[in-house]
């Protein structure tokens, strides 16, 4: 089936010409008529017949000589925002070089470090928006543990105030507009999203079926999270609304902080499945696993650069807690902060 994006203007069938071909537009993809006006999305039902010509691989516009059929795909993916290129290529992390845990920025080689939070308590689990112009974290100021937002420059701080005491583990849609996280119901870890402005709430997972460290796919239709439901803690996807959920990993071991590649196609992961905790990566389906970290220290969250050629993640192969990055294959290891405190939690600015 070939997926049409939605600012497309033609079509590219992906079958040839002959018979019938199924293709699957997004919701707001431009048809065009035999005659070259437009056609809007909203006027097509799923299953019209619609006639096109052309080959495959080629473009098709629309004409009298072969019938094709349309369906119109409902999880199409959404809009997703541009990034700053201000803050192209800068890492977020958690450090307690100043005392307690706070957020800082660096660039990708460990330069221009820069502190992001300055809180008496802990600021952690650092996330950037899709647009790279604001950090979403967890902190222990206030009355009690919630999710802030707050701008690059350390301006605007905003409590979202989800009020549900344990909360952690923010990250956004990749059009900004909502942030996955998990909190507690009765000692039980949930998937909820909530808008950026901390409205409308809405839990995903089932109660009683615990879910952590939830993280939006490129496209914005699935969301990988943690779950020990089957035993032990596993990798799952499911759809972005919360259904369909399928697991990706089936170890013994524990499996923890997904990560999508950009592309969407592979996920990264830390599991202790060889002792000690190591990054891993695997495609979205689960097969084709490999490891990219030795064996010789602990390596826990990986996160990808936007290009997808790198991942970045704390390790204590030093003695203590740092940054360090790899190439996706696992060659090229690089230390990238060198701190005597614990620097933790990377995130890659989109």
């Amino acid at each position: 089936m070939q997926h049409v994006a939605a600012d497309a203007e033609l079509i590219t069938l992906d079958e040839p010409a002959s018979g019938f071909a199924t293709i699957a537009l997004a919701n707001e993809a431009t048809l065009i008529h035999a005659d070259g006006t437009p056609c809007a999305i909203t006027d097509v039902q799923p299953g019209d017949r619609i006639r096109a010509t052309g080959t495959a691989g080629n473009t098709a516009t629309l004409s009298a000589d072969k019938i094709v059929l349309l369906t119109i795909d409902k999880t199409s993916s959404m809009k997703t925002a541009t990034p700053d290129p201000a803050t192209a290529g800068r890492i977020a992390f958690v450090s307690d070089r100043a005392g307690n845990q706070e957020i800082y920025t660096m660039h990708a080689d460990g330069s221009n470090l820069q502190r992001l939070t300055r809180s008496a308590t802990r600021d952690d689990s650092p996330a950037w928006s899709p647009d790279g112009t604001r950090i979403a974290f967890r902190s222990f100021r206030g009355d009690e543990i919630d999710i802030y937002v707050v701008n690059v420059d350390g301006s605007s701080l905003q409590r979202l105030r989800i009020n549900k005491g344990w909360v952690v583990n923010p990250s956004w849609s990749p059009d900004g507009m909502r942030i996955a996280l998990h909190a507690f119901h009765r000692g039980k870890p949930e998937i909820h999203v909530v808008n950026a402005d901390g409205s409308n709430l809405q839990r995903l997972t089932p109660r009683g079926s615990t879910g952590t460290a939830p993280t939006w796919s490129p496209d914005g239709n699935r969301i990988a999270f943690v779950s020990d439901r089957d035993g032990n803690a596993e990798i799952y996807v499911m759809q972005a609304d919360g259904s369909n959920p399928q697991r990706r990993t089936t170890h013994a071991a524990r499996d923890f902080t997904p990560a999508w590649s950009p592309d969407g196609n592979r996920i990264a992961f830390a599991s202790n499945r060889a002792g000690n905790f190591g990054i891993y990566v695997m495609q979205a389906d689960g097969t084709k696993l490999q490891r990219l970290t030795s064996a010789t220290a602990d390596a826990l969250n990986p996160a990808w650069s936007p290009d997808g050629t790198h991942i970045v993640f704390s390790s204590n192969r030093a003695g203590n807690w740092d940054i360090y990055s790899i190439h996706a294959d696992g060659s090229n290891l690089q230390r990238r902060t060198t701190s005597p405190a614990d620097d933790i939690d990377p995130a890659w600015a989109p």
